[in-house]
């Protein structure tokens, strides 16, 4: 049994995935099994994952009949797993020359299910390179607690739903039945959920061990859809933790969901422009939603609370009027200074001294 099995789902990334597989076949860990799992890649990509699996058996290619996203894709590479721990990542990233190592050492002598890592930045634009400080904040006062137990913290500890800065154990994701929707967008939602929902303890490394590649991506061709799908995802993952009556975990969620759901009506709104009020009324149904049934105010340390109560409060309509009148007329309190503007003409009026 490999110590540690790395799940790679793949779909035309030729430009980035040698560096991908390079960092794998790389670890300082080398009892790893490696399952990449090809979606009917149209470019060199399958060639690519041929030539490494030629030269390096630990290499499992597995390719899909037909393409049907990354969520059945990780599931395929799951049921092959028969590592004692299950590592993931995607095929524009890669990994610490140390992760495997650090990873399987410290969910191995803790006895975790689940241990998180931290990540680092690269903006593949400008080449800038920054440490994250988002992932693991709720958990800085837990960073040397070899079991946590997520059932006892009442915090909103969930910060993104991604899988990929995490080491589990796969005897808990067998056991618990855990699994990806099997959507295109948001399918890592219900495999994260779940294993929170289960998971008994977690540790912390505060180590950069991931390297998430920032780029830009073409220009969603269908934004309607796709914000349909992550919706859709986003309040399954709602219902089926409503059906657990894990309280705890709520608390966590209520407050990711609304920031993902305002960061996803921003994206798709520039996008697609002309869907922007159908974004709006549907953002707008779920905050309204919540609000009945939780007290927001609660949480409004964790996303922008007088935005959304914006949003609850007027309708569409209504907020680009508001918008509109504030473009063409505000005014600021700026220390010892106010600024008015009016039609684009700033007018600053300074206070006298008390």
């Amino acid at each position: 049994m490999p110590k540690v099995s790395v799940i790679i789902p793949v779909y035309n990334v030729e430009e980035y995935l040698r560096q991908a597989l390079d960092s794998v076949v790389n670890q300082t860990l080398e009892d790893l099994e490696i399952i990449c799992v090809d979606d009917c890649s149209t470019d060199n990509s399958l060639d690519i994952l041929k030539e490494y699996a030629s030269k390096d058996s630990r290499f499992k290619i597995y390719q899909q009949k037909e393409n049907q996203g990354q969520g059945v894709a990780r599931n395929i590479a799951l049921d092959m797993a028969t590592g004692e721990y299950i590592m993931f990542l995607d095929p524009d990233d890669w990994l610490d020359i140390h992760a495997c190592e650090i990873a399987y050492n410290k969910i191995k002598k803790n006895n975790n299910d689940i241990v998180f890592f931290n990540i680092e930045r690269y903006y593949q634009n400008s080449g800038r390179i920054s440490i994250d400080k988002y992932r693991l904040k709720p958990f800085e006062n837990f960073i040397n607690t070899k079991q946590i137990k997520l059932k006892e913290i009442d915090i909103p500890y969930i910060q993104t739903c991604e899988i990929w800065y995490k080491i589990y154990k796969k005897s808990f994701i067998d056991n618990n039945s855990i699994k990806f929707s099997e959507g295109r967008f948001g399918e890592d939602g219900q495999f994260s959920l779940m294993t929170l929902a289960f998971a008994d303890t977690i540790s912390i490394i505060d180590l950069p061990l991931y390297h998430y590649r920032i780029h830009s991506n073409s220009t969603i061709a269908n934004g309607l859809a796709l914000f349909n799908l992550y919706l859709q995802e986003k309040e399954k993952n709602y219902n089926y933790l409503l059906k657990l009556n894990n309280k705890n975990l709520l608390n966590a969620f209520v407050p990711y969901y609304i920031r993902s759901v305002l960061y996803f009506y921003t994206k798709f709104s520039k996008e697609s422009r002309h869907k922007r009020k159908y974004f709006y009324n549907e953002m707008r149904r779920i905050f309204i939603k919540l609000n009945a049934q939780y007290d927001l105010l609660k949480y409004e340390e964790h996303f922008a609370y007088r935005d959304v109560i914006k949003i609850i409060k007027y309708d569409y309509k209504i907020i680009k009027l508001i918008k509109f009148v504030q473009k063409i007329f505000s005014i600021k309190n700026i220390r010892n200074k106010k600024v008015i503007t009016i039609l684009g003409i700033k007018i600053t009026i300074k206070r006298g001294k008390k």
